[in-house]
């Protein structure tokens, strides 16, 4: 670049797939999910559930996803599509939590649970991802779901490379 030239910032658009997906948010969300029941692993002392450990490894990984550290911005009509950008503040505890399936801890409290879970949309003031873990089975087990605002495409391999317990380098 020369001196007295500006600066140009690259813009990272959403694809026609992020905007299919992403509109019908009110009345057909569209959503990627993703469940898995994990093995007693991640249980600690007194069964509870090491969030931290789970939020460790999700921190390790996210510059692969770098979507999952942006929000959706809409500029003024007249300025084009919406974009992504950086999220300004970003705090992994908004996006990996920790909710019990009640007692009695079988498949039909955890289904009940899913389904509220399934029915909360995703906050559009952060960015569009969500990850839920979800003790209370039989044998330590932990149930997990996480919603993500990926493209289709990208979706699978954005939440499969948060999950990998392997070293991310």
């Amino acid at each position: 670049m020369l001196a007295g030239e500006p600066r140009v910032w690259p813009v990272d658009r959403l694809t026609d797939e992020d905007q299919r997906m992403l509109w019908p948010d009110e009345i057909w969300p569209q959503e990627i999910g993703a469940l898995a029941v994990l093995d007693g692993g991640l249980a600690g002392p007194g069964g509870r559930v090491r969030v931290e450990a789970v939020r460790e490894v999700i921190a390790a990984r996210l510059r692969l996803v770098p979507r999952f550290r942006q929000l959706l911005y809409v500029p003024r009509p007249g300025l084009g599509r919406p974009l992504w950008v950086d999220a300004p503040a970003f705090d992994l505890a908004d996006h990996v939590r920790v909710v019990p399936v009640p007692a009695p801890g079988d498949e039909a409290a955890l289904l009940r649970a899913a389904e509220q879970l399934r029915r909360a949309r995703l906050d559009r003031s952060r960015p569009l991802w969500q990850m839920w873990l979800l003790p209370g089975l039989p044998e330590g087990r932990v149930w997990r779901r996480a919603f993500s605002g990926c493209q289709k495409v990208e979706g699978k391999p954005c939440l499969a490379q948060t999950s990998d317990t392997r070293s991310p380098d």
